[in-house]
């Protein structure tokens, strides 16, 4: 028997007819949805080589093809569900927003290329505020120069990593026989990425020998973990992520990168910059100017800069960068407060979602989480998080290693 079958069959005295149908809806409508692959701009490869190789300073543009038919489908379906069935006002409250999340998504892909799309971006992830942006530019300030990058041999290839990804995982399924988590190397892409529950690797992404482990602990230990203890939930919804969950899902897995020991100063200045990035987007900046002034002005490399950019800029305007940055400070301060990183890991989750999942636990709607993140049994580990729980800022994680 598969493992969503047992989780079915245990929620089954906790959830109404009514409400388990609406959960199961959200959560197959929105794992239907490739929203990351479908931003990727159909003529990257020929702007990457335009724009590096060929050293072109016009203006990118980016094509897409047309919206996939299915979208409209699945639209039709968000909108047909039955919410006026579920009584529950916690729950209902929780499928109203997951819908109308899903709902903007899917109004942002059929907007790709436009100038609505930054409008429906900065209401899913907001814009940073000043004291974002001031903590961006501290960290920039802190760590001057040019990045100075691991040399050739010093890489990890796609293949290479996705091999060590691959181990790893495997690793959990001998504790877990219910995970179905696949490794692959993909050509359409140029980085690395979580997408139900598989992890997709970019054929021309390249891993720092050094950040090998804050890697992994990342993708693997942070956004497939919760994946795969959301899939165990009786509310389904919790393994796709219910609305705004990338701040605290990106926070803490670069936190993850610090306790693996991996959080590096081109690293964090990398979040900085896209901070920056987005803020000059906003702003009005072009895609050459941003890619100018992370280069010239923060010192970043130029592949690493170019990746960046194309973050901000892909779709029509991309806020979502800038939530790396501000979701590890909320941790920080999480952390730092005696926060519960336990109930963080139950499943995808917001910042907002913290009481309401805390209520759901008492209730047996949430459980607690089945895979614990392996980094946690090192010691090392554990002697960072003890420090972060005294208190630290971000300059601080880097200081620390």
């Amino acid at each position: 028997m598969k493992a969503t079958q047992r989780k079915q069959e245990t929620s089954r005295p906790q959830l109404t007819s009514w409400e388990r149908k609406v959960d199961q809806e959200l959560a197959e409508i929105s794992a239907a949805i490739d929203f990351l692959y479908l931003l990727q701009p159909d003529n990257l490869k020929e702007i990457e080589t335009s724009f590096l190789l060929d050293r072109s300073t016009e203006e990118p543009t980016f094509s897409y093809g047309r919206p996939p038919a299915y979208l409209k489908k699945l639209r039709e379906r968000l909108m047909a569900l039955p919410l006026s069935k579920v009584n529950d006002p916690i729950l209902k409250e929780l499928f109203q927003t997951e819908r109308a999340t899903i709902v903007t998504t899917i109004s942002m892909l059929s907007k790709r290329g436009s100038p609505k799309f930054l409008q429906d971006s900065i209401k899913l992830y907001g814009s940073p505020d000043e004291n974002l942006t001031r903590t961006a530019f501290t960290i920039l300030e802190a760590f001057p120069g040019k990045s100075k990058g691991p040399l050739k041999n010093d890489y990890l290839e796609a293949q290479e990593f996705a091999d060590c990804a691959s181990k790893e995982i495997n690793l959990y399924r001998k504790r877990h026989p219910f995970i179905e988590s696949a490794v692959q190397v993909d050509e359409q892409l140029s980085s690395i990425l979580v997408s139900g529950g598989n992890l997709s690797i970019g054929s021309s992404a390249r891993v720092p020998r050094c950040r090998t482990e804050a890697t992994i602990a990342h993708e693997v230990g942070v956004h497939l973990v919760t994946f795969w203890n959301g899939s165990q939930q009786p509310l389904s919804i919790l393994s796709g992520g219910l609305s705004s969950y990338e701040e605290l899902q990106e926070g803490l897995a670069v936190f993850s990168e610090y306790l693996a020991g991996g959080l590096t100063r081109n690293r964090l200045r990398t979040l900085a910059a896209r901070v920056v990035a987005v803020q000059r987007m906003l702003e009005g900046r072009s895609f050459v100017a941003v890619f100018q002034e992370l280069t010239e002005e923060f010192g970043l490399g130029e592949r690493i800069a170019f990746d960046n950019t194309v973050r901000v800029f892909r779709g029509g305007g991309m806020t979502r960068p800038a939530v790396y940055l501000r979701g590890l400070i909320w941790i920080l301060e999480y952390v730092k407060a005696g926060g519960d990183l336990e109930i963080l890991l139950t499943g995808k989750l917001g910042i907002e979602h913290i009481p309401v999942v805390q209520e759901l636990m008492k209730r047996g709607l949430v459980t607690k989480p089945v895979v614990y993140p392996r980094l946690l049994r090192n010691a090392a580990a554990r002697a960072r998080l003890t420090r972060a729980r005294e208190g630290m800022n971000v300059i601080d994680l880097v200081a620390d290693l």
